[in-house]
């Protein structure tokens, strides 16, 4: 059985992979940074260990950055709480740009899973020297175990934000 999935994809604005997209998938956070626990590592001075961290929430996908040195910032604003990524916004982290692109929900299949992009293809998109490695390697069945574990009840999630889009409904009659 199937259900609805919210998307979102963050696509590279400038450097030698613009155009390139990275999915971000709605049941496991994406944590950003060069340390080696981080799914997307850009290996750049301006970027933290531990940088920030996007995931999905009832209310969508949020942006929380983890204490950061040099910053997180959704449309030229630094944040400085979980804040709300919408669709059209630009993602600034460190010296890279990225376009939040939010493509309708879509029906979840076994595909989702054969399409993902691997941590080691997200790096590689934003090496702009062409030559950066991941700083490790999660073997498949580790990366399985971990997605396992940070997996949502998705039946429960679906009906929490059922819930919430009457509430929405409601306030505006």
């Amino acid at each position: 059985m199937s259900s609805a999935r919210a998307k979102l994809i963050l696509r590279v604005l400038a450097g030698k992979k613009a155009g390139m997209e990275i999915p971000v998938i709605q049941r496991a956070p994406l944590r950003i940074g060069r340390a080696p626990d981080c799914q997307l590592r850009p290996q750049n001075d301006q970027v933290s260990r531990h940088h920030c961290e996007i995931f999905f929430s009832l209310a969508g996908f949020m942006v929380k950055d983890c204490g950061s040195r040099c910053g997180t910032y959704i449309n030229g604003r630094r944040i400085d709480q979980p804040t709300l990524l919408a669709d059209g916004q630009q993602l600034r982290i460190g010296p890279f740009t990225f376009l939040a692109v939010m493509p309708e929900r879509t029906e979840a299949s076994h595909e989702d899973a054969a399409n993902s992009v691997d941590d080691a293809d997200i790096c590689a998109w934003l090496d702009e020297a062409g030559s950066a490695k991941p700083t490790s390697t999660v073997r498949p069945d580790e990366s399985a175990v971990l997605r396992q574990m940070l997996k949502l009840d998705e039946a429960s999630c679906d009906a929490a934000e059922q819930a919430l889009t009457k509430l929405k409904k409601r306030a505006h009659h």
